[in-house]
């Protein structure tokens, strides 16, 4: 296999996951829970840490990848858009995390950078007055 049908095979393999899940809390409703590819990943590190200012704790967090993950099971189409954020952040804590866990899960990321993101972020000087 040379390296153009390589290219198209790595391009062609479906690696992003997806979880439908059921919220009984939400009167049965089933969504989708869509992994990410990375350069959405990225976009929502930068938005998350760098955007979202006076968003702090896991449920900002939590709400805001709830918006770039969940989906109609159906038709694929995201549920939520930026202008339900504040709907959606009205919403019982256990439930969103419960839900923020599989969307992290499905993206491959892990809780815990966005404290170490965050962190670094912080550290990196926006200029240096030394």
């Amino acid at each position: 296999m040379g390296a153009e049908e390589l290219k198209a095979a790595v391009f062609a393999a479906e690696d992003v996951l997806h979880e439908d899940v059921t919220i009984p809390e939400w009167n049965g409703v089933t969504l989708r829970v869509q992994g990410m590819g990375h350069d959405a990943q990225e976009g929502f590190w930068n938005d998350h840490v760098r955007g979202h200012e006076g968003e702090e704790g896991q449920v900002g967090m939590a709400t805001a990848i709830l918006i770039r993950t969940l989906c109609d099971p159906a038709s694929g189409d995201l549920v939520f858009a930026e202008a339900d954020r504040q709907a959606l952040g009205k919403k019982h804590p256990d439930v969103i995390l419960r839900l923020a866990k599989v969307a992290f899960r499905v993206c491959g990321m892990d809780v815990d950078d966005l404290e170490d993101r965050a962190k670094n972020s912080d550290e990196t000087p926006e200029s240096d007055s030394g």
